[in-house]
Order: C-alpha cells, then sequence, then structure tokens
C-alpha cells in the first residue's frame, strides 16, 4: 500500500506543470546574438533543465516573437502573422539589454512615420519550458544550437 502511494505521488508530481516548467529567460544566461538590417535578430542562450540535467544552448529568432505594430514593437499573439510586420525591416537603432532582457527600437508606422523609442520585455512573454524558449505565438519557438 506504500509503495502505491509513493508510486501516485511520484507521478502526481511528474505530470504537474511546475514540474517541467523551469521558468522565463530569467533561468537561463544570455550567450550571443547576431542582427538583421542592424537590428537584433536571433539571441542564444544556455537554458536550465529540469531533473538537473545538463543546461543547453538555443537560439531565439525574435523576426517569429517581435514585430512592430503600427509603429510599436509588440510581442506577436494569435496564430497569424497580420497585423504584425518585421522590425528589422521598419524599425532602425535598436538596442537589446541582456541583463533586463528587453528591446528597445526607433520604429515607423504604416504610413512611414516615426515614432519614439518603443521598448518590449521579453522577459515577461519568452518561457523557458525544460530548455525550449518559446513566446504566445506558434512560430515564436527556440531551436537547438551551438555556443562558441
Amino acid at each position: 500500500m506504500r509503495i502505491n502511494n509513493l508510486l501516485l505521488a511520484g507521478l502526481a508530481a511528474f505530470s504537474s506543470p511546475e514540474h517541467v516548467k523551469v521558468g522565463g529567460l530569467d533561468s537561463c544566461k544570455f550567450n550571443s546574438m547576431s542582427t538583421l538590417y542592424d537590428a537584433p535578430a536571433k539571441i542564444k542562450y544556455v537554458c536550465g533543465r529540469v531533473g538537473g540535467m545538463a543546461p543547453q544552448c538555443v537560439e531565439l529568432d525574435l523576426t517569429k516573437c517581435v514585430g512592430n505594430k503600427d509603429g510599436q514593437l509588440s510581442i506577436m499573439t494569435g496564430d497569424r502573422w497580420t497585423p504584425y510586420r518585421e522590425f528589422p525591416n521598419t524599425c532602425k537603432l535598436c538596442e537589446y539589454d541582456q541583463k533586463r532582457a528587453k528591446l528597445s527600437c526607433i520604429c515607423t508606422d504604416l504610413q512611414g512615420k516615426t515614432f519614439d523609442r518603443s521598448t518590449v520585455n521579453l522577459g515577461d512573454h519568452i518561457k523557458n519550458n525544460d530548455g525550449i524558449l518559446s513566446g504566445p505565438f506558434p512560430a515564436c519557438r527556440s531551436e537547438f544550437s551551438s555556443c562558441p
């Protein structure tokens, strides 16, 4: 009877979302970044995993996670690309604050008007799920990579 109770408790712990989910970007360590049109495009992180497994290096393509929504940087949500435009083509003077996981750029709207600097906090939207980074948009998902 005691063995069955221990087994059931172990299965419940394994199937709970808390067991699988590691956390946000703060559970990962920034490694490097590549640019596209002088804007941050791909960011590499080393992310922790559950159960003491070795951390792994992953690369997140920001062009699949962040978009320009009428002149403002925005995390893409939903299941379609619209109403977002690719931010590297329509945003300039981008900066990435790796400690705070914040991306800021100056973007243009559909009419080509320039707005003030816009900032999006990736740490509020990108989650580490057992070493894989993902956001609310289905295409926003990291790929395995090698770190320098």
